[in-house]
């Protein structure tokens, strides 16, 4: 075979997969999509009488402020909560006088940009709904990247005996269809401000 033709048939070649990658890895186009966000408070008082605690709540650090409190609602038990400012942080108090479980489940739609299978932007509306971590954390944090591992959580319990405190939040993308960030924090809390050890996960694939 010529070798000019063998060239050439060589850099049509080389084009069509540069094209082809191109379309695959560069261009854009609009999907729609989800994050699913949930927040839960587990408490269980060694005795049921009447008691205050003050937990931590899902943290944007970017305006300071706290997240997922506008849907709250009592799965089991009843009380009363709300927002406050601590020396600690943000955090979410809740008087009650029984075991309870409060939760907030929310979906978020939108449309995201896409290139290829790598879907890397939202809308400017969504992201400051999105929590970065749980408030009220033990450590000094001067980016959202420094709250993540384990960690101690202060947690306040003004009552009688000690109590058993789970927190629990995460967030999806409905297009990934795996939790992409996960906070844990589970532990025993006696009168008076303690810490409880947590989690802070991020999963990047």
């Amino acid at each position: 075979m010529n070798k000019k033709i063998v060239t050439s048939i060589v850099v049509i070649l080389i084009v069509i997969i540069l094209m082809i990658t191109y379309l695959l890895y560069f261009f854009e186009s609009d999907v729609e999509a989800s994050w699913n966000t949930e927040y839960s408070v587990t408490v269980t008082p060694e005795y049921n009488s009447t008691y205050e605690i003050i937990v931590p709540v899902p943290f944007k650090f970017k305006t300071n402020s706290s997240l997922m409190l506008d849907r709250l609602s009592f799965i089991s038990g009843s009380g009363n909560y709300e927002e406050i400012d601590t020396q600690y942080g943000k955090g979410l108090k809740i008087e009650s006088n029984g075991p309870f479980e409060l939760t907030n489940e929310n979906t978020i739609n939108s449309t995201f940009k896409k290139k290829g299978n790598i879907v890397y932007e939202s809308n400017k509306e969504v992201y400051p709904l999105l929590y970065d971590f749980l408030s009220m954390q033990n450590n000094t944090i001067t980016r959202p990247g420094d709250a993540f591992g384990d960690h101690d959580y202060w947690v306040y319990y003004s009552g009688i005996g000690n109590i058993s405190v789970t927190i629990h939040a995460e967030r999806k993308f409905s297009e990934h269809g795996w939790t992409e960030k996960e906070s844990f924090i589970e532990g025993i809390s006696h009168t008076g401000w303690h810490t409880i050890p947590g989690r802070e996960i991020y999963v990047t694939d």
